[in-house]
């Protein structure tokens, strides 16, 4: 697999087009992903539990999408209804 470029290079900084604030920005990973595993390692180093929320998916991709279906791990999304 050969990733294609980041789109997304931006940097939350104070000052910046995206200055740092609780509650403005939300995770949404999936236990399946290696590198949603590299953020969930990151948000808990960097102490953003309860400033960054966190919603984790269920492991399995459905034909569509991603659902919050109860099972180990799963933390349902307290943001956008999902």
């Amino acid at each position: 697999m050969q990733r294609p470029p980041s789109t997304f290079r931006n940097w939350i900084t104070p000052g910046g087009d995206f200055p740092p604030a609780a509650g403005r920005y939300h995770l949404y990973v999936s236990l399946a992903c290696p590198w949603a595993h590299r953020t969930l390692i990151l948000h808990r180093l960097k102490g953003l539990q309860g400033i960054v929320g966190l919603s984790v998916v269920h492991w399995l991709m459905r034909d569509d999408g991603w659902t919050f279906d109860p099972a180990a791990g799963v933390i349902p999304a307290t943001v956008n209804s999902a």
